[in-house]
């Protein structure tokens, strides 16, 4: 073997180009999604964030693993390029072709139950978002949702009209509860699929309507509460991300304002995504993974790919297998999200009453704490919690300890994992503050998107890395 000397430019700027569009390809994602409307900016954004994380986690895994080995100079061949193109090729697939979030819904691509809305079925790498509801009330609230239908005249004589509901509480739902759902001028008593529910199940219901009570254009679809002699409360399920086209109504429907999240009340126009559209929604995140491994052979040739397997082929499924492990201990440890963010937002309260005076913080009944000023308030729900960052931070601390065993005090690298680790919780504090100060004083658009998008990873970065460039000289065995 020959060792990686000065003179191994090549093998440098190969490196460098790949971590380069690690970072870099990414950001197709928002410049395809930039005018499309809310929900692909979502799946493109979100969507297929955490195989961009598996990849990354893999490449820092190792590093830490095998940085002693040794590899021959990358040879330039014509298989290369070919290579290279496939796999720039596959990112543009997977960044341009999209399935706005309503058609993956209503052809179930996109799935919705109790956990939350699923959006592929990948498991480890799958993405779930957090679902939430609003409770109607028949003496104040009821939502609203515009729907633009653009095919009317190749909709059929009977259209379905689907939300997700669910109904809860002391008693049980009984058919003196009267749900009526607001079609443009036209009601229709939906009580009865509410009856069919089983009591703290989110379903997907529905009521067929004549092509007629609908037009071109935009729709008005309203779902209320007409009368309530139980004791149950009637929800109707919400989308939590970004900026809305719901509406809620706090005075029994004559007037509606904006709230968080999107209502998934939707008209069903049989719109269906081709094949390609849906294998491209559902294993989004395995086509970004062959998207890097052809990139990395393209950029190091088929020779020095052989080699490094042979060399390093361990080290190659030890660095796989740790980031797979890495979101196994997501799973194992998500349903402790929210005691993290109530911990982070007890940090950004006090911030915001510091500097603004005017600070809300609305926990008790709520499946995602809501915090904000007069002008600007957030949901923080699972995704933002901080909980994944302390997951993360608990990773890389975990394989500096592994690769430095020797070299390190036990003790204080546990006492300083502790401190590293409640130092997550003070950067998401510190995240959300930041987050709402830009959203009350500048833009709620910016806020909400650009920013609350890139800081938290940011952030983390700077911080995990400042951290134990600062600490592991303090806990280095002396001699």
């Amino acid at each position: 073997m020959h060792s990686l000397g000065t003179g191994n430019r090549d093998l440098v700027k190969y490196a460098f180009l790949f971590l380069l569009m690690l970072l870099v390809l990414p950001l197709l994602n928002i410049v395809s999604a930039e005018s499309a409307p809310l929900f692909m900016q979502v799946d493109f954004i979100f969507h297929s964030q955490r195989a961009y994380l598996a990849v990354a986690l893999a490449l820092v895994a190792f590093y830490f693993i095998a940085r002693d080995k040794v590899f021959h100079e990358p040879k330039k061949s014509r298989a290369n390029w070919l290579f290279l193109a496939a796999g720039l090729g596959l990112f543009v697939l997977v960044s341009f072709i999209q399935v706005p979030f309503f058609t993956a819904l209503q052809s179930g691509l996109a799935q919705v139950d109790g956990q939350g809305i699923h959006y592929d079925r990948l498991g480890l790498l799958g993405t779930t978002f957090t679902l939430g509801d609003t409770e109607l009330s028949n003496t104040n609230i009821a939502v609203k949702r515009e729907v633009i239908i653009s095919n009317y005249d190749s909709l059929s004589q009977k259209v379905a009209v689907r939300w997700f509901g669910s109904w809860s509480g002391k008693g049980n739902l009984s058919d003196k509860t009267k749900v009526i759902l607001a079609v443009n001028d036209k009601e229709f008593d939906v009580s009865s699929e509410f009856l069919k529910a089983a009591k703290n199940e989110v379903a997907l219901m529905s009521v067929q309507v004549d092509k007629a009570a609908l037009k071109p254009g935009s729709n008005s679809l309203m779902l209320r509460l007409n009368s309530s002699g139980d004791k149950a409360t009637i929800s109707v399920a919400r989308h939590f991300y970004y900026h809305t086209d719901s509406l809620v109504s706090y005075d029994s429907g004559k007037t509606f304002s904006r709230d968080d999240g999107i209502v998934l009340l939707f008209i069903d126009d049989g719109r269906r995504p081709g094949f390609l559209e849906s294998a491209v929604f559902l294993y989004k995140p395995l086509l970004i993974l062959a998207a890097f491994i052809l990139l990395f052979i393209g950029l190091f040739g088929i020779r020095f790919s052989k080699h490094l397997y042979a060399a390093a082929k361990t080290e190659v499924y030890a660095s796989v297998l740790s980031a797979l492990g890495f979101f196994m201990l997501l799973r194992l440890l998500e349903t402790y999200w929210k005691p993290i963010a109530l911990a982070a937002l007890a940090i950004t309260s006090p911030l915001l009453n510091l500097f603004f005076h005017n600070a809300t913080l609305a926990t008790d009944g709520m499946r995602c704490p809501q915090i904000g000023l007069s002008e600007y308030s957030v949901m923080v729900c699972k995704g933002s919690s901080g909980f994944e960052s302390a997951v993360l931070f608990s990773f890389l601390s975990l394989l500096i300890l592994v690769t430095n065993w020797k070299f390190i005090s036990q003790q204080k690298f546990l006492l300083l994992y502790v401190l590293g680790l409640l130092g997550t919780v003070l950067v998401n504090g510190l995240r959300i503050f930041l987050i709402l100060t830009i959203g009350a004083l500048f833009s709620r658009e910016f806020a909400s998107g650009f920013f609350h998008t890139n800081v938290g990873w940011v952030m983390f970065l700077l911080y995990s890395a400042a951290f134990w460039l600062l600490c592991l000289p303090l806990i280095r065995k002396k001699g």
